[in-house]
């Protein structure tokens, strides 16, 4: 697994409710796709970890609240795409105050798909209405926020 460039976890692929990646885990990878894990409620990755991660996908992870810890030293990561996630989730993420905004804020392209108007983060950094089954492509360290 040394040389692997991609990898997708989906629902019957990973049933545990953590996912731990460790130092110098995935040197090569560079795409992870984690989805449908109705388990996981929680992911860490560790500082040496996944260092060449170019796109990372989040989606439909509904026990997941927090962005994953350590995602703040993938220095490569370049596309970030948070895909039908829990509004406690957005909520951490939002650049008006949310937690865990810090750790995401050196990411390049931040997608965000949504089916909950409840919570519209890009309408708020972006002015673009973002709702049932459209996608939101923000460059957030470029946005101004009012």
């Amino acid at each position: 697994m040394a040389n692997l460039l991609i990898l997708s976890f989906g629902s019957t692929s990973y049933e545990g409710e953590t996912l731990h990646f460790e130092n110098g885990g995935f040197q090569k990878l560079k795409e992870l796709e984690l989805q449908r894990l109705h388990q996981l409620s929680s992911i860490f990755i560790d500082s040496g970890a996944l260092q060449s991660l170019e796109k990372l996908q989040i989606m439909n992870i509904p026990e997941l609240k927090a962005v994953p810890s350590g995602i703040q030293n993938l220095k490569k990561l370049q596309v970030l795409d948070i895909l039908y996630m829990p509004t406690e989730f957005l909520q951490r993420i939002d650049p008006n105050g949310g937690e865990d905004y810090f750790m995401i804020k050196h990411v390049p392209h931040l997608h965000f798909v949504t089916k909950n108007r409840a919570f519209l983060l890009a309408e708020r950094a972006a002015n673009i209405l973002c709702g049932v089954i459209e996608v939101c492509s923000i460059p957030f360290h470029q946005t101004k926020l009012n």
